[in-house]
């Protein structure tokens, strides 16, 4: 190589080290590099997430579009929300609104148990009286069922007293009737010997 060669390669290597010098304090050290990921290390943190079929899984339960809106039109408008809220009252109107106190429920409460339990009275009262009408009405019925048994009663003896008479008649008619058959018989036998 001749001089002049390397005294060109010389420049070009002094050219190349002034770069080189330039550029190496900014290269981060070992030090620098510890805290940043290894290899081992971003296994361990992709083997944490999630899979393609678990990503599917898990947004196949998500609302779509359309669900998301058919559930926000069920929603109430702004409009309707601040017509609802017109309609309640307000603090002061709270305020001014008259509310009974404690002794006013109370003496409504003794009202109520007094009226109640006179009507509670009144009610006893017509019962008792509904039930004595009651026990007169079935005595007279049972009175009048009573008499018409007996009179059926009657009815029936006369009744089996005339049949009992006209059977004694019928038995005595026709004890008379054999009589008169047997002597009638009797002396037809002896005309035809």
């Amino acid at each position: 190589m001749e001089r002049r060669d390397v005294a060109e390669a010389g420049g070009n290597v002094d050219q190349r080290l002034a770069r080189i010098e330039q550029i190496l304090p900014t290269l981060p050290t070992k030090e620098d590099l510890k805290p940043l990921a290894t290899k081992d290390g971003l296994r361990e943190a992709v083997a944490k997430l999630a899979t393609k079929d678990e990503l599917h899984e898990a947004v196949s339960k998500l609302a779509t579009k359309d669900e998301l809106r058919e559930a926000v039109e069920k929603l109430a408008t702004k409009d309707e929300l601040r017509d609802a809220v017109e309609k309640l009252a307000t603090k002061d109107e709270l305020r001014e609104a008259t509310l009974a106190t404690k002794d006013e429920l109370r003496e409504t409460e003794s009202r109520l148990a007094t009226t109640i339990g006179q009507v509670k009275q009144g009610l006893e009262q017509k019962i008792q009286e509904e039930g004595d009408r009651s026990r007169r009405y079935m005595k007279i019925l049972v009175e009048e069922v009573k008499d018409r048994v007996d009179l059926y009663a009657e009815r029936m003896t006369t009744v089996d007293e005339r049949d009992a008479r006209q059977h004694a008649e019928s038995v005595e008619a026709a004890g008379a009737l054999d009589k008169r058959v047997t002597v009638l018989e009797a002396s037809s036998r002896r005309r035809r010997r």
